[in-house]
């Protein structure tokens, strides 16, 4: 058996309960009859082969396992929310109260602890759900924890604070294999690029959003990292970086001025570098659903689909908007959605493309 991550030991098992309906549903047709021997056999290997991928992957076997899965998803993520909103809430109520000395302290100890936690969730649980929460928890005090020193030292802005929750994000998303951590550092990883150009070219006002180009330069070298990853980080870089460098082409397609070809020269007009991110992104939308199809990986067909139907509705109402009455407008907009579902519906149709 190739090496796979959770999600394909899941695709398989899906695929092994799909084989044993189906097959099922033929010998009741008689259509086809199995030997006793064989349907043994093949009974026996996947029994076997389904107790492996749950002993090695944790997933789920039956679709009342699946439901669960689904619930334990979304009690852990309004857990987390629910976590962060009390800290937060409580330390507004109380912060004014503290002395300096144990307003640090309880700084320091912030992240600390649900860090603890998570450590010792992780050797009592296969799913990591608890411990993907205070994970969370952690990353959140600790970006809370750097903004507040900031303020009670009276600090400079500087970009190595978000250097510092990069560094934090990616440590505790590959120490306990999370991909949400993961996902957090490397998206402050891409945009800390920005950060440093500013900082280090000395202008007075930090924007994360200025100079989109270095952001997509972030997205473009997470899409070249994923190939050495291991099989279970390689789709998240590669649907963060095709993410970052898809929506850095979006908005340079409407705001030519940020780009550094209109402060390096006078021949790129601002229609002219819009026009060119347009077309870029274009293309590289289409080549995001290409190598999805080609190589079976869904998070490009999620990112280029989303990036190419979005730019096609942007473009459409600069062209249109000034032009067409508001009805025949979103008219117009129905029909392009309707079209794009019918294209995007038959892609998925198609053999080889991915689930």
């Amino acid at each position: 058996m190739k090496p796979m991550d959770r999600e394909a030991a899941q695709r398989r098992t899906y695929r092994i309960r799909a084989f044993q309906e189906e097959l099922a549903d033929l010998e009741a047709a008689g259509v086809v009859q199995l030997a006793p021997s064989e349907q043994t056999a093949i009974a026996a290997h996947h029994q076997s082969l389904l107790a492996d991928l749950a002993q090695q992957f944790d997933i789920d076997t039956t679709t009342t396992q699946g439901k669960l899965s689904l619930g334990m998803k979304v009690v852990s993520a309004a857990g987390t929310l629910a976590i962060c909103l009390a800290v937060f809430l409580f330390v507004q109520f109380y912060w004014g109260q503290l002395a300096a000395g144990w307003q640090v302290g309880l700084l320091i100890l912030a992240p600390l602890i649900p860090l603890a936690l998570a450590e010792w969730a992780a050797t009592r649980e296969r799913t990591l759900y608890a411990t993907a929460l205070l994970v969370l928890v952690s990353i959140a005090a600790f970006i809370a924890q750097s903004i507040t020193l900031g303020e009670i030292f009276s600090l400079l802005p500087s970009p190595a604070a978000p250097s510092t929750w990069a560094i934090y994000s990616l440590l505790l998303a590959y120490r306990f294999r999370l991909r949400v951590p993961l996902i957090v550092g490397l998206i402050f990883t891409a945009t800390n690029l920005t950060l440093w150009y500013a900082h280090l070219s000395g202008e007075a006002a930090i924007n994360p959003f200025a100079h989109p180009e270095l952001t997509l330069l972030g997205g473009a070298a997470l899409l070249a990292a994923a190939r050495w990853q291991a099989v279970d980080f390689q789709s998240v870089f590669r649907g963060t970086g095709a993410a970052l460098a898809l929506l850095t082409g979006l908005i340079l397609s409407k705001a030519g001025m940020e780009s550094f070809l209109a402060a390096s020269s006078d021949v790129f007009s601002r229609s002219r570098i819009e026009s060119g991110y347009t077309s870029l992104t274009l293309a590289a939308s289409a080549a995001a659903i290409s190598a999805s199809i080609r190589y079976g990986h869904p998070e490009l067909l999620w990112t280029g689909g989303t990036a190419f139907t979005l730019l096609l509705l942007i473009k459409l109402y600069d062209w249109l908007w000034e032009i067409l009455p508001g009805w025949a407008f979103f008219g117009l907009i129905g029909l392009v959605c309707l079209a794009l579902l019918l294209v995007f519906r038959r892609l998925h149709q198609r053999p080889g493309s991915p689930s």
